[in-house]
């Protein structure tokens, strides 16, 4: 099994790229399972989740994607999309405004060294002027400093595991983004190193 996550900010295309790269796995061959928000195990927390402070949130969706992505070890598809995973988890938790407390951030550490660790995360460094077209379109409110604060910290986890992130500036081609997940797909052989020992 092949994991690959999508990461950036909200509104910087990840599930609009998701869809893109599912589709081309699929004509190539390749089973493929598409995890995120909207899917069924991310739709039956929402009830709860949306009457929540964020932190919390975040920390019931992490815990719900990696509880599905472990399940997935019956089913082994080819290859897992994730929108939004592990650095999500924890960049979001490392956010000072969260005032989350010594015993959280260990257990949201742990947590994360011992899930399924993915063979690639795309990040779409998207620029910050289509993303605020993007999100004042669906009329979101924008808090720009607490944005550039997560955005630096995807920049340290990318830098402290260069192999495994593939940056996409605004403009990459989708062919070329497919041609390198393809490669990192068939150097991986056999597909299911991720899951063997858990």
């Amino acid at each position: 099994m092949f994991i690959i996550s999508l990461e950036g900010l909200d509104g910087s295309g990840k599930s609009y790229l998701a869809k893109k790269v599912r589709r081309a796995l699929e004509s190539a061959g390749y089973q493929v399972t598409y995890l995120h928000e909207g899917s069924e195990f991310g739709g039956q927390l929402t009830p709860f989740i949306s009457t929540n402070d964020p932190w919390t949130r975040d920390l019931l969706y992490g815990a719900a994607t990696i509880s599905t992505v472990r399940c997935l070890q019956a089913e082994k598809p080819d290859v897992v999309l994730i929108d939004r995973y592990i650095d999500s988890l924890m960049v979001y938790a490392s956010d000072d405004r969260r005032l989350l407390t010594k015993v959280v951030r260990n257990f949201l550490e742990e947590l994360s060294k011992t899930v399924p660790q993915p063979d690639v995360t795309l990040f779409l460094d998207t620029t910050f002027d289509e993303i605020e077209t993007r999100r004042k379109a669906r009329g979101e409110h924008i808090n720009w400093g607490f944005e550039r604060k997560i955005y630096e910290k995807f920049q340290e986890r990318i830098q402290q595991d260069p192999l495994r992130f593939y940056v996409i500036k605004s403009g990459t081609p989708l062919e070329e983004v497919m041609q390198y997940i393809l490669r990192r797909i068939e150097k991986s052989s056999p597909l299911e190193s991720s899951m063997e020992d858990l």
